[in-house]
């Protein structure tokens, strides 16, 4: 495991007075590095999305019309009106302990493109930790996501492979039945590394033995899928582990052979045996 869960506050232990759990020292403290952070984000934004109604709120008058109201703004000065804002952004959370620096995890969305940016111990130019520092390298990881990626089609449905077009038949009216792409592959790739793709198709061993599948085949019959492997450098792939790949199915229907014309081809294949074995005896005694 990359993390280390010490109690459900984000606190240090020592900052709880000795009410921690007992399981853990009187010092220790959470820890777990970005891209584990990011996931966290991603799984509460995904599973709670109504966090976000709070989360964007920039001001708030507390007890608002008594002697004891209080007014409040949000940490995360990147929001609507305030410091630091940023287009777009409704979140998400900031802490700052002296372990750990100045944090933060942010989410923005444009044009239905939500962007999570995760920045631990933020500091300036000179070294110093501030709050300016973490929301200006924040907004640095933004403008990357939101401006070096495209959601780009690598793949268009109906997509043959020139090595495998089609797969050979046993038992059917047809020899062979084409292949093809059910849908296409579309992800966010960055800006000009498209062409950094290729295409690699699995059959199902299940159903595919030895390039051949067996009729009766419907059509849109899945027969294997179509995975994405990057030539040169690093895929640092989905944070959910998600796997791109598209299912590839028969184009066309392929019925079963009638008995007669089963029959027919099983004495061919008998004859023909017969005839390979007999010319290779034949052969053998020359050798």
């Amino acid at each position: 495991t990359d993390y280390k869960f010490v109690n459900s506050t984000g606190l240090n232990n020592s900052d709880l007075q000795g009410m921690h759990p007992s399981a853990f020292g009187e010092k220790d403290e959470n820890v777990m590095p970005a891209r584990s952070v990011a996931k966290l984000a991603y799984h509460l934004l995904k599973e709670y999305p109504e966090v976000l109604d709070t989360t964007k709120i920039a001001k708030k008058t507390f007890r608002e019309g008594t002697d004891d109201a209080i007014d409040m703004v949000n940490w995360n000065f990147m929001l609507p009106g305030l410091v630091y804002e940023y287009d777009g952004i409704d979140g998400l959370k900031t802490g700052t302990t002296e372990f750990a620096g100045h944090c933060f995890t942010g989410t923005a969305v444009r044009d239905g493109r939500r962007v999570i940016a995760v920045v631990m111990n933020a500091v300036d130019d000179k070294g110093v930790g501030s709050y300016e520092a973490r929301f200006d390298a924040t907004r640095v990881l933004f403008d990357y996501g939101f401006k070096e990626f495209s959601e780009t089609e690598l793949l268009k449905a109906g997509h043959q492979f020139k090595k495998q077009k089609t797969l050979d038949v046993i038992k059917g009216k047809e020899k062979k039945v084409a292949i093809a792409t059910k849908k296409p592959i579309k992800m966010l790739v960055r800006n000009g590394e498209d062409q950094d793709y290729t295409t690699e198709l699995v059959l199902d061993e299940k159903l595919v033995k030895n390039g051949q599948v067996q009729a009766p085949i419907k059509k849109g019959t899945v027969v294997g899928h179509v995975k994405l492997v990057k030539k040169d450098g690093s895929d640092y792939g989905f944070i959910d582990g998600k796997i791109v790949d598209a299912e590839v199915v028969t184009t066309e229907e392929v019925k079963k052979a009638g008995w007669f014309s089963l029959t027919m081809g099983a004495i061919g294949n008998f004859f023909s045996n017969a005839w390979n074995s007999s010319t290779g005896f034949v052969k053998g005694l020359f050798n």
